[in-house]
């Protein structure tokens, strides 16, 4: 999640924590979790860092990571800045509260934001609401995934699957400071692509390998880790 008001949006995000724990509703995070729909992630995510927190997600030249919804829209991002998650510092020693928790769900939801920002086509029928529900379905793909993996390996309590912890999220990019950020937020294209970025398994040339210190980069392949 991105934006120029980033801090308020962490600090609303600690206030609706603090109440979903301190008010005893998980019932009702529970009961709103059973009506999000799960879907589908495929395809390499890759991960560029740029600076600080700062970093830009590029789609595999050969299998770029999308997010099937369960009513069939496919989200599949083009290159985005993102810094994966808006979460609070101190909530980061949460599990689950990280920026990277479920960072493909923040891809495709920075995605939608910048593709309104943009003015691309792909975000012509979206709104701030459809924008987080795509978040909401695509965290609870996650979260089911990872509870799978869980039971499989005998652990079942070793999960992501937090009903509440969805539901905080979900607050927090449905606030008037997230409606701000989407009506308001800049147009922002990331600089040509890396050749390290295209793909791991296309080795450089010799004369593709930068002299100077180059940007890290990360893959994570959903098709090849799916239970």
């Amino acid at each position: 999640m991105t934006g120029p008001s980033r801090v308020g949006l962490w600090i609303l995000l600690a206030l609706v924590l603090i109440a979903l724990i301190g008010g005893g509703i998980r019932g009702w995070a529970a009961w709103k979790y059973s009506r999000i729909q799960a879907g589908e992630v495929g395809g390499r995510l890759t991960i560029e860092w740029v600076g600080p927190d700062q970093f830009i997600y590029r789609p595999d030249a050969e299998r770029p990571f999308y997010f099937k919804r369960a009513n069939g829209e496919v989200i599949e991002p083009r290159s985005i800045y993102t810094d994966g998650g808006s979460i609070p510092r101190l909530l980061w020693a949460m599990r689950g509260y990280s920026p990277w928790a479920f960072g493909s769900a923040y891809v495709a939801h920075d995605w939608l934001f910048a593709a309104h920002h943009c003015g691309y086509p792909e975000a012509r029928n979206h709104d701030l609401g459809t924008a987080a529900d795509v978040l909401d379905e695509c965290i609870k793909t996650l979260m089911e995934t990872d509870q799978k993996r869980a039971e499989k390996e005998g652990h079942p309590d070793d999960s992501l699957r937090d009903p509440a912890l969805l539901s905080s999220i979900d607050k927090a990019v449905r606030s008037f400071i997230a409606q701000k950020m989407w009506n308001a937020g800049p147009c922002q294209t990331p600089p040509p692509e890396l050749p390290q970025a295209r793909s791991f398994f296309q080795p450089r040339t010799a004369a593709e390998i930068p002299s100077a210190k180059s940007r890290a980069v990360e893959t994570y392949d959903f098709d090849a880790n799916k239970p």
